[in-house]
């Protein structure tokens, strides 16, 4: 309990503005609540990992990658778990926007949404962390982030 008050006061001075107390509650050391959302988000992005998130390469996809790599962490049923998804374009927009700013344990970059974009099926919608700018990319375009959520049971 204690790193999770450390992290979200870590939040609150980088981002320079409020968290909403108690939003985002450790459950375990793999992954953590939105309160607010009711969503259970995996700790770190595929590839990073500790406290801070900031041990490991963060791990760069293509659409049919991020979909592989879905499917693989449900196969491997961590803690039971079995039912993570590719966040949408609103659920990643939630996290990010959540401390008015990238929180310490968010790396920059474009993260994939399962959001298809409107203009083709081939494209897809992705958020930039930090502002939660909504971006059209080719489905084939390697790199792009992946952090995989889950809604949380009732």
């Amino acid at each position: 309990m204690l790193s999770l008050l450390l992290l979200v006061a870590s939040w609150q001075v980088q981002a320079g503005c409020a968290v909403s107390e108690g939003r985002f509650v450790m459950d375990g050391p793999d992954r953590f609540i939105d309160s607010q959302s009711l969503l259970m988000w995996q700790h770190c992005p595929q590839g990073r990992l500790g406290e801070r998130c900031s041990d490991g390469p963060l791990d760069g996809f293509h659409w049919r990658g991020a979909v592989s790599r879905q499917g693989a962490v449900n196969a491997a049923a961590l803690d039971g778990l079995q039912d993570w998804q590719i966040p949408s374009v609103a659920q990643l927009q939630s996290l990010f926007q959540a401390a008015c700013g990238v929180p310490a344990q968010i790396p920059a970059g474009l993260y994939w949404s399962k959001n298809p974009s409107p203009k083709a099926g081939y494209l897809r919608q992705a958020v930039a962390a930090g502002t939660g700018e909504v971006m059209t990319v080719n489905g084939g375009t390697f790199g792009l982030h992946l952090w995989l959520v889950r809604p949380l049971e009732g």
